[in-house]
Parts: structure tokens; sequence; C-alpha cells
């Protein structure tokens, strides 16, 4: 699994330095989950306040399947979870708007294969 985003990223939680870790601005994980085992943190570091931030891909290496997500709006945080089946960064933005008013946000979720 190869779990990129656009800034160098730290992290601490259940997993962090055992299972997984950051270097640059990758997850990388140490050797592959065994079921039952979980990796969490409650918050990416490194966030700028830009929208640029929000751009993550997710990249299975034995399938070449990957996903590419981006979002127009700044992340407030990113929380990360995952198991031996699966990979989950969580997206939080800042949501601020007045009665009676309109908040609108996109997010373009791009699904790719990687050939060698």
């Amino acid at each position: 699994m190869n779990i990129e985003f656009p800034y160098a990223v730290s992290a601490e939680g259940r997993g962090f330095g055992s299972l997984i870790r950051t270097q640059g601005n990758q997850l990388v994980y140490d050797r592959v989950l065994l079921k039952g085992e979980q990796v969490y943190t409650a918050g990416l570091q490194g966030l700028s306040g830009k929208a640029s931030d929000y751009d993550i891909r997710i990249e299975n290496l034995k399938t070449g399947a990957g996903i590419h997500i981006e979002g127009d709006k700044p992340l407030e945080k990113l929380v990360y979870w995952a198991c031996s089946t699966t990979s989950c960064p969580e997206p939080y933005i800042k949501i601020d708007v007045a009665p009676g008013k309109e908040f609108r946000w996109q997010i373009r979720y791009t699904f790719y294969e990687k050939r060698p």
C-alpha cells in the first residue's frame, strides 16, 4: 500500500512507529497488517491551511489499483485509520455558514490503474 500527500506528514497514534511510519510525504507500512491489527491517528500533521493539501493518493502496490482524492476546500484535520483490508483517510473541512445561506464544496474521486 502506498499513501501519498502533497506535503510532508508526521503522525502519532496506534501502530505508528511499529506498523506504519511517516516518510516525507508518505505513510509507509513496515509490513502487511494481519487480521485484527489496526493503525490509527487522530490527525496527520503538516497541513498548510491551503486547499491544495486536499490531494490524497492511495495505491495498492500488489494490484496497481489506485484512487486520487481531491477537494476544493482546506483541510481542517485529516484522521487516518487502517486494518488488513481497509485504508481510510478521513478528511475534515471547516463548514461555517450562516442560517439561510449556502456552503458548497467539491470532492473528486479518480480511480486508476498504475501500470508498470
